[in-house]
């Protein structure tokens, strides 16, 4: 069934030529990229309550998409089936292993927790938006030959469960107390899952003798994530609605100092244990910082006796 419908969209997309597939191309990446600054937006600007939640549903979805594709390593659809031509354009983003599909979850993440949360008139354009966001965005993975509709749907599937997953996360941040506890079995999932990472046995695809689908790519790109997840999972778990804007800037600017040199100091100490390779290392260690939890780990707020907001 998969490839008689990845052939209907190829004939399709033959037909419509190269520069529709450019465009679908081009607005297929945009589209994940827009959810994500909606939701940064709706968190920073407009609703800092619910927008916790929305950015917790997307940390969630990445973080299980990534350990799916480790876990179950399917190959692209061209490579299962030589039948199948993707767009070129769509080739730089779509690397690695193919199940689920990255695309379609980032979307529909953003699109469900939307709609389990917030009022049909207030947010009616952003609902609408997100609702055809993930839509175009299953369309298009497909059409581009990218992904497969088994991806397509588990991807969807996901996220809807990280929805689900986070509104009992949700309720265990309002309770301060259980806080903590949430920072500590997050922080300790990323561990197992990085390590999970780095030790799985991955196939690799070979043609003609050289390798077309290297797994050292999807490490890295899978640590990277994991330690985005991480790192946001910690930022928002430490603070309640919102930063508080009493805190004095150098109490903060010493909190960062002292996250910093922690992370930096277990990071060496990790890699000169493990012996993970540079890139790896790398990936995590800046995945992590991008999610903020440099600024954000417990043990400052242990050091200046401040307790969690």
């Amino acid at each position: 069934m998969d490839i008689t419908i990845l052939l209907w969209f190829q004939k399709i997309r033959i037909m419509l030529g190269p520069a529709a597939e450019t465009a679908v191309s081009f607005l297929s990446d945009l589209a994940g990229a827009g959810s994500i600054s909606l939701l940064l937006y709706l968190f920073w600007a407009k609703d800092r309550k619910n927008g916790r939640y929305f950015l917790l549903v997307m940390i969630i979805s990445v973080f299980l998409n990534q350990f799916l594709k480790v876990t179950f390593t399917v190959f692209r659809p061209w490579i299962l089936w030589p039948d199948i031509n993707p767009a070129e354009a769509a080739l730089k983003h779509a690397t690695g292993y193919s199940f689920p599909s990255g695309h379609t979850q980032c979307a529909c993440a953003a699109c469900f927790s939307i709609l389990m949360k917030t009022d049909r008139q207030e947010y009616r354009r952003e609902r609408i938006f997100m609702v055809f966001t993930a839509v175009f965005t299953g369309f298009s993975r497909m059409y581009l030959g990218v992904h497969t509709p088994q991806d397509v749907l588990a991807g969807a599937a996901v996220s809807a469960f990280s929805a689900y997953a986070g509104l009992l996360i949700e309720s265990l941040m309002n309770d301060p107390p259980k806080r903590k506890y949430c920072i500590a079995a997050g922080m300790i999932l990323a561990a197992a899952s990085a390590y999970y990472t780095l030790t799985k046995i991955y196939p690799g695809n070979y043609v003609n003798g050289a390798i077309s689908l290297n797994p050292s790519g999807m490490i890295t790109d899978s640590l990277m994530h994991i330690g985005a997840a991480a790192g946001g999972f910690c930022f928002l778990c430490s603070r309640k609605d919102s930063i508080p804007a009493a805190d004095k800037e150098y109490r903060l600017i010493l909190k960062a100092a002292v996250s910093i040199i922690l992370l930096a100091a277990l990071s060496t100490l990790i890699i000169t244990v493990v012996n993970i390779p540079m890139n790896y290392y790398a990936a995590l260690l800046a995945g992590t910082f991008a999610g903020g939890a440099a600024a954000v780990t417990l043990v400052p707020e242990y050091v200046f006796d401040r307790p969690l907001s």
